[in-house]
């Protein structure tokens, strides 16, 4: 739009609202900024633009407010001086009152450490816990407790769930994890040392009790299975619990249970071995001849540091460990409570007969065996109907095979019933 083209257009839009604002001729230059008469200009001036006093407008009753910073600008800011940078005294400002405090360090002036926020006590030891175990306890300068000793080959399946629930046992103790891995081909080395967890190693000249007595911190070495699952979180708490209630305790182990999975033959001896699943408390002393009185699992099995003070070495968890407690003049506890569950294949040492030997031999000794297996499975087996015949069948067709061997006419028979 030209100049006339606006001026036309300013005079119009003037004129229909009621010609209340001034008309210029011509553009007035900046020096005067002076309006020609016309309607309603005797009244009231231009309005220069706000900061340039001196014009005639409204401006001269305000003046203009300068950059804060700058006094003496005839501003409002001539009533606050500026605020200095912290640390420089003199400059008139509200640091005159307080001096800078200069950093830690300096000997002219001690520092005053700021206070720090204090940790509660449960995050503090929440934060302790996220460490590897041998990590915090070189830092704490403490010992573990327990120490826990896993037997794995091929674990990955079941070693970060076994881990944790390990860890969560209460009343909480600190525990140590030592791993025996047997020759693994798949990620159990890497999950052990991503969790921080020793590795020992058994030689052939030393047994395992020996080489995790030797690398454990704790008072109490448990040994447990990779098919070894705890039931519930005060496991730990009641398999330890003997040793507190006597001091002769040299050995303790808690009770099995065989999976779901497991076929009904083992499930059922499991259930049915008293010494292994029964429901009270027993303590066996040096001597006893009654029923499992040198029974030891390989697994679910807590050992007393003070019984391998005593004889100085140890065989493996078994039977023959049982003995070499006895001759130091410790006793076994059989602590029921401390339920741990059995899966994949059941060890061979659950399955044999612990029973007392018969004084006969050959085939009626089988018989006799095989008549006493059934009694148990009968009486104690906790199995359903199904599947307790199917303990009976199988405990017959391993009393077939083995007298098969010594009378052909019996494997013949075992072959036509299809049971061997």
């Amino acid at each position: 739009m030209g100049h006339k083209g606006r001026n036309k257009w300013r005079d119009r839009h003037h004129s229909r609202h009621g010609g209340d604002r001034p008309r210029f001729e011509d553009r007035p230059r900046f020096e005067d900024k002076v309006p020609i008469t016309g309607e309603g200009d005797e009244f009231r001036e231009p309005r220069p633009r706000s900061g340039y006093p001196g014009t005639g407008g409204q401006d001269e009753f305000r003046e203009p407010r300068p950059r804060s910073g700058y006094p003496g600008t005839g501003g409002q800011d001539d009533f606050r001086e500026p605020r200095p940078r912290s640390g420089y005294p003199g400059s008139g400002g509200q640091d005159e009152l307080r001096e800078p405090r200069p950093r830690s360090g300096y000997p002219d002036r001690p520092a005053t450490p700021e206070p720090q926020a204090s940790t509660p006590p449960r995050e503090a030891a929440d934060h302790g816990k996220s460490l590897a175990g041998s990590m915090r306890r070189t830092f704490l300068g403490a010992r573990a407790e327990v120490t826990l000793v896993l037997l794995l080959k091929n674990a990955e399946a079941v070693l970060e769930p076994l881990l944790a629930a390990l860890s969560d046992q209460r009343p909480s103790r600190e525990i140590e994890f030592l791993a025996v891995d047997a020759d693994s081909k798949d990620r159990t080395p890497l999950i052990l040392r991503s969790r921080g967890i020793r590795a020992l190693y058994v030689p052939a000249s030393k047994t395992l009790t020996d080489v995790a007595m030797a690398a454990a911190e704790g008072e109490f070495v448990i040994f447990l299975s990779q098919d070894t699952s705890p039931v519930g979180k005060g496991w730990l708490a009641e398999l330890l619990r003997p040793f507190s209630v006597l001091d002769t305790v040299g050995l303790s182990y808690g009770r099995l249970i065989a999976d779901a999975d497991v076929p009904p033959y083992p499930r059922g001896l499991v259930s049915a071995r008293a010494h292994i699943s029964g429901k009270q408390r027993i303590l066996y002393e040096a001597g006893e001849k009654s029923l499992g009185a040198t029974f030891l699992p390989n697994t679910n099995v807590a050992v007393s540091r003070k019984l391998f003070a005593k004889a100085g070495t140890l065989p493996a968890p078994g039977a023959m460990l049982v003995e070499a407690a006895f001759r130091s003049g410790f006793s076994k506890a059989y602590a029921p409570e401390a339920a741990a569950i059995l899966k994949g294949e059941i060890p061979a040492a659950l399955l044999e007969s612990t029973q007392a030997p018969v004084p006969i031999t050959g085939m009626a000794a089988d018989a006799l065996r095989l008549w006493q297996t059934l009694a148990e499975l009968s009486e104690h087996g906790d199995l359903p109907a199904g599947q307790k015949g199917d303990a009976y069948l199988f405990a017959l067709r391993r009393f077939l095979d083995a007298a098969g061997t010594r009378i052909p006419a019996v494997a013949r028979v075992a072959r036509t019933l299809k049971i061997g």
